[in-house]
């Protein structure tokens, strides 16, 4: 047989093969269709469906407390940065007066002897609250502009914590014992001069006050003889207070005691607070006579 030639058998089967390959492939296309039909059809069960959202709820409780604390930090930074502003404006205040104190309070009994950081007039500064003796807000900005210190600030938003719901304008009132309205305990520890405070980088000025029944009228007030507040304090930035001293810093305190953030969130005045530590921190602070 030449090398040329082809038996039967190859004959057979050269011709075999394109018919055995032509049932081998539609098989072949046939699973791999039914495969992609099948996967391409399947969705997600109802199990499957439970799971997914009982994970994003998880993830939602463990993210959003979180969110809501970086939030507070934002608006006590805000805070500090407007308590900062109002106590380098009290201080420049004082170098251009002959070393005397703004008046702390916000309204005179008399109208022609004025000389607040933010003044009321006697029809506006009636103790009731917003509700019952309601002010337009364009009075109640004209309060700050009558104020001996707004031409060293110049804009009201500085007045009012970002953290403070409330309908008010201001959110600050100076200590009472810098050249306040006296009263109280508080007498024997005022000061009027910039000169007479001892450890000035201990006592504070502003101070955000959380009073629901006015206008934040007049300074904040504190015994100092007793182991009582008289005026709450904020409790707006995580349970935190922040306050500015007379060296012209601010900062935030942390509130120790539980009595002293339920004083601040329920708005309670005259309360006794026996061995609390943050009402001996806030007595110590606010006697600017005291050298601690």
């Amino acid at each position: 047989m030449s090398h040329g030639s082809v038996t039967t058998a190859e004959a057979m089967s050269s011709r075999e093969a394109p018919r055995r390959a032509g049932r081998l492939k539609p098989r072949l296309t046939a699973v791999r269709d039914a495969s992609f039909g099948r996967t391409s059809r399947r969705g997600f069960t109802l199990i499957e469906l439970l799971v997914v959202i009982a994970i994003i709820a998880i993830l939602a409780g463990l993210l959003l407390p979180a969110v809501t604390r970086a939030k507070q930090r934002a608006l006590g930074t805000v805070c500090l940065g407007n308590l900062k502003t109002l106590a380098t404006a009290w201080y420049l205040y004082a170098g251009d007066h002959e070393d005397r104190l703004v008046g702390g309070s916000t309204y005179s009994r008399d109208a022609k002897v004025r000389a607040d950081w933010v003044w009321i007039p006697p029809e506006d500064a009636v103790w009731a609250s917003p509700q019952e003796h309601p002010v337009s807000r364009e009075r109640r900005l004209q309060h700050l502009k009558d104020g001996f210190l707004w031409s060293y600030v110049g804009a009201h938003e500085v007045y009012k914590c970002p953290g403070d719901k409330d309908v008010h304008l201001r959110s600050y009132c100076i200590a009472n014992t810098m050249n306040g309205e006296g009263g109280w305990d508080n007498e024997p520890y005022l000061v009027h001069t910039l000169s007479e405070i001892l450890s000035p980088s201990t006592k504070f000025i502003f101070v955000p006050n959380d009073d629901p029944r006015t206008y934040r009228l007049g300074p904040w007030v504190c015994y100092i003889e007793i182991e009582s507040f008289v005026d709450p304090v904020s409790w707006w930035h995580n349970d935190r207070g922040n306050f500015a001293f007379a060296d012209g810093h601010a900062e935030n305190h942390v509130w120790k005691d539980p009595r002293t953030i339920q004083i601040a969130k329920e708005g309670l005045f005259y309360q006794r607070s026996r061995q609390n530590p943050d009402l001996l921190w806030i007595q110590r602070c606010y006697n600017p006579r005291s050298p601690l």
